[in-house]
């Protein structure tokens, strides 16, 4: 089952905080002022979902998050071995 972690409560506890199917496939929209890491939030939503083997594309018409999505992509190693042919840039 896909899920997608968006962060973790700051109690003690530290539980997921977390979308499961229904969340994943509805509209959302992600707003806040500069700085506060909007960008961040969907370059992790966006590889959790390539590496849980749900096709997504990414339009970034400034072209900086997807430098993130590309680097988190590298370091995670996605972009070795059979994985490096389904990215397009």
């Amino acid at each position: 089952m896909v899920k997608i972690v968006l962060g973790r409560e700051k109690k003690i506890l530290g539980r997921p905080i977390s979308l499961d199917p229904s969340g994943i496939a509805t509209h959302k929209h992600v707003i806040g002022v500069t700085g506060q890491g909007k960008s961040k939030l969907l370059a992790s939503v966006y590889v959790q979902l390539l590496h849980q083997g749900v096709a997504a594309s990414l339009i970034d018409p400034h072209s900086d998050l997807a430098a993130d999505v590309l680097a988190l992509l590298n370091d995670s190693g996605y972009l070795k071995g059979p994985n490096k042919d389904k990215v397009l840039y």
